[in-house]
């Protein structure tokens, strides 16, 4: 008689709280009407990506986060700023050209150095996290960001 003996069960993998996407509602992208705060926008405005196309926007969700749960991109000449963990940013410095020999993107988080990104920002934050019908990346006051659409 011949026995199959079975492996054991994996462990159930545990649930992984993902960081936020979004934007700081001072945070800045371009539109048919120049540069507009994410705050002020609204759902139908037209808003232009880094190769210059339009996209309509269709809608806008604001998410409470807690401070630790973002990232704060500081830049030279301009003002900090403040994106969730989770916003897919586009990076493509010299850190970039050697780990991947070509530009990349990644969640905020993961791009943390303590000088031109850092972790978080005291107390709570309201996040704007943008919709569109597909794939968009945009300048965000002299950074990009990608933004997939919603299911």
């Amino acid at each position: 008689m011949t026995t199959i003996s079975l492996a054991p069960p994996l462990p159930a993998t545990r649930a992984r709280t993902s960081a936020p996407a979004g934007f700081a509602g001072s945070t800045r992208v371009r539109t048919l009407m120049g540069w507009q705060p994410v705050a002020t926008l609204m759902a139908g405005d037209l808003v232009l990506d880094e190769s210059g196309n339009l996209h309509e926007l269709r809608g806008i969700r604001r998410v409470q986060a807690r401070g630790d749960a973002t990232v704060r991109v500081v830049r030279k000449g301009r003002a900090p700023l403040t994106v969730g963990g989770g916003q897919m940013l586009r990076a493509d410095d010299w850190r970039a050209q050697i780990v991947f020999a070509r530009p990349t993107v990644s969640p905020a988080a993961r791009l943390v150095d303590g000088v031109d990104l850092r972790a978080g920002c005291p107390g709570q934050v309201t996040l704007c996290q943008l919709q569109f019908d597909s794939v968009v990346c945009l300048d965000i006051d002299g950074a990009k960001a990608l933004i997939k659409p919603a299911l």
